[in-house]
């Protein structure tokens, strides 16, 4: 197989200084049954997979929440 041609991107999405800082609170809310989730969304270690990890973990809980499983 042929290696992957690069694509000229990094492994994780930067917004602008201050920005998450200002913002970031509005990314993470539920909108009705929908769910965000991804490490521009943690409250620690955006942009790791750290972040990713726990944004996963906190929208997972915010659905058992949500369905009364929790």
């Amino acid at each position: 197989m042929p290696p992957t041609p690069p694509v000229g991107c990094c492994y994780g999405a930067f917004a602008t200084p201050g920005t998450l800082t200002r913002f970031g609170h509005a990314l993470r809310p539920a909108i009705g049954p929908l769910h965000w989730a991804g490490t521009e969304t943690a409250t620690r270690w955006a942009g790791y997979i750290d972040g990713a990890a726990e944004s996963g973990h906190r929208v997972a809980r915010e659905i058992q929440i949500a369905s009364g499983t929790a």
